[in-house]
């Protein structure tokens, strides 16, 4: 009878640990590398860092290999900032069609900040992936807070570094969080591909 009843709570616990396993996220950034500064590579190493322990999420990092040869570059520095080789992925560069297709793997993109991402941006909140996104004084480093506050998501328009980890750190806290955040860019998507609609009609002019 112990026997039994010790299979059995061996049993449930293993079903507890599986039921309690995280789901895999991603923050990803698909831009060329050299626009990865020093300080956005911190702040990546902070957030995974803060959902390593308190997210429900198995957080990790999906950059591109953009090119190929900053790839042990960016790897080194993110080791220096405590974030293991397994929590990074390097992608390939793809057709466009291809492209398209892995964007809506991405959980949500965390912006270059110096100069940001504009057709990559674009490319993002098309497939529905939320942006957070630190915007600078110069044109290159607006053009993501532009985009957002075009689609009515200005929520994701951060004022300081600190606000741009907790606003991803919020998104990434856990599945219905990144779900709903999607919905979000999903719904302002449709609203700007309506009044893009409206202002390129011919028969409207």
């Amino acid at each position: 009878a112990k026997r039994a009843r010790e299979e059995k709570e061996r049993s449930e616990k293993k079903a507890g640990e599986e039921e309690e396993e995280k789901e895999e996220g991603r923050i990803a950034n698909f831009n060329q590398l050299y626009k990865l500064q020093p300080s956005l590579l911190d702040a990546y190493a902070n957030v995974l860092r803060h959902t390593s322990s308190s997210s429900s999420v198995d957080v990790k990092l999906w950059l591109l290999r953009f090119p190929a040869s900053g790839e042990k570059r960016v790897r080194q520095q993110l080791r220096m900032r405590g974030v293991s080789e397994e929590r990074v992925i390097f992608g390939e560069q793809v057709g466009k069609v291809n492209h398209f297709r892995r964007i809506p793997l991405s959980s949500i993109m965390m912006d270059t900040m110096r100069i940001n991402g504009h057709s990559t941006s674009t490319d993002t909140l098309f497939m529905s992936v939320p942006i957070v996104t630190l915007p600078s004084s110069t044109f290159a480093g607006r053009v993501t807070s532009s985009l957002l506050s075009a689609c009515s998501l200005t929520q994701w328009i951060a004022r300081d570094r600190k606000e741009y980890e907790d606003i991803s750190k919020n998104i990434l806290s856990s599945p219905s969080h990144i779900s709903a955040a999607k919905r979000l860019v999903e719904v302002g998507r449709v609203k700007v591909c309506h009044a893009m609609s409206v202002l390129l009609s011919c028969q409207y002019y």
